[in-house]
């Protein structure tokens, strides 16, 4: 595939995420940080981390739920995650992450998974509209489709580039180079 055509799956596939998500993307009345998990528990663990990175400091301490927590001690609140760096370092707005930086965050994560879908998909040499609908379909759909939880996503969204690098050091294809990627893409889940 030359450059030009993984440019273009890429544009198609960018569009067709943003355009799924019109509320999150061409609207500012919608945000995916609803109900009280997320409003009251994940929301409030990013917020403490991108005030800390502003602050130039690692966020390793949460004092604000219950009696304090480590941040870096449990998985969920996503401070070990290198993706989550960057939606930290990007500007606040009034004190907090800005709500457009939320909704893309969100947005992307399901365009990774759709992206890495699709490569497995293409790998397997299935064609481009079908590696494309099996992207859509694991990004929009099943667990993807009903989890808000960015760092359950976040977890899951790996999964195509385990079995993609699985697949080829299983063929014999680059074995330990491709297994590595294949532990590398399963340790970085989330």
């Amino acid at each position: 595939m030359d450059s030009l055509s993984r440019f273009r799956m890429g544009a198609i596939l960018f569009l067709l995420m943003a355009g799924f998500y019109w509320k999150l993307t061409l609207s500012s009345q919608f945000e995916w940080t609803r109900g009280p998990d997320l409003a009251e528990q994940v929301l409030p663990w990013y917020e403490v981390q991108a005030r800390e990175w502003h602050a130039h400091r690692l966020p390793l301490w949460d004092p604000y739920l219950w009696t304090g927590q480590p941040l870096f001690g449990q998985a969920q609140p996503g401070a070990a995650y290198p993706l989550n760096w960057i939606l930290f370092s990007l500007p606040l707005q009034d004190g907090h992450i800005a709500s457009l930086a939320l909704n893309w965050y969100y947005v992307f994560i399901h365009l990774m998974a759709a992206a890495f879908c699709y490569w497995l998909c293409r790998d397997l040499g299935r064609s481009r509209a079908a590696s494309l609908a099996a992207g859509l379909i694991f990004s929009l759909s099943g667990f993807l489709g009903n989890t808000d939880w960015p760092q359950m996503m976040n977890g899951a969204v790996w999964v195509p580039l385990v079995f993609l690098f699985l697949l080829r050091a299983a063929g014999g294809n680059k074995v330990l180079g491709n297994a590595a990627l294949s532990g590398m893409f399963l340790g970085s889940r989330g």
